[in-house]
């Protein structure tokens, strides 16, 4: 079997759980890989939307208050409590700043992807920040990815998108 198959029963047999599959599937066994999980503290940085805060919630099974379970990490994930802080950083200096802010103050807009380059440049390998460049969305890039090597010919000159 796979390692992470293997892990899984080592811990619910450590944990006098039943390695069968319903043990291994059991909310037992998620809470003690929880209390074995060391970025579990971490869940603490982010804003977990409560069930009854949900449009699509069945009010005749949920409690209201009880947090969601939250599965879509690859589109928009949850909000981090610190994305808060700094949106209303910038907020309160384009009250104080009006258009200075584009230049002037910690972080100024104009520059603001400079901030990041250091970081990105060691998440991706460059050896140095020269090398990479923050900008755009996904959706705003992969169109900036088209415009620079789309060449539409009389027989091929339709994008098909899953």
């Amino acid at each position: 079997m796979s390692q992470k198959y293997d892990f899984l029963k080592n811990v619910a047999s450590d944990s006098g759980i039943s390695t069968d599959s319903d043990g291994l599937i059991s909310r037992e066994l998620a809470e003690k890989l929880n209390e074995k999980d060391e970025l579990a503290h971490l869940r603490e940085e982010f804003f977990v939307p409560k069930m009854g805060t949900l449009p699509e919630a069945d009010s005749a099974i949920i409690d209201p208050e009880e947090e969601s379970i939250y599965l879509c990490g690859n589109s928009l994930g949850l909000m981090p409590k610190a994305a808060k802080k700094y949106a209303d950083e910038q907020f309160d200096k384009w009250a104080k700043m009006g258009v200075f802010g584009h230049t002037h103050g910690p972080v100024p807009w104009a520059l603001c992807d400079e901030e990041c380059l250091p970081g990105i440049a060691k998440v991706v390998g460059a050896s140095d920040v020269s090398e990479v460049a923050m900008m755009n969305g996904l959706t705003v890039n992969v169109h900036v990815l088209l415009t620079a090597f789309y060449k539409p010919t009389e027989k091929r000159h339709k994008i098909l998108m899953e």
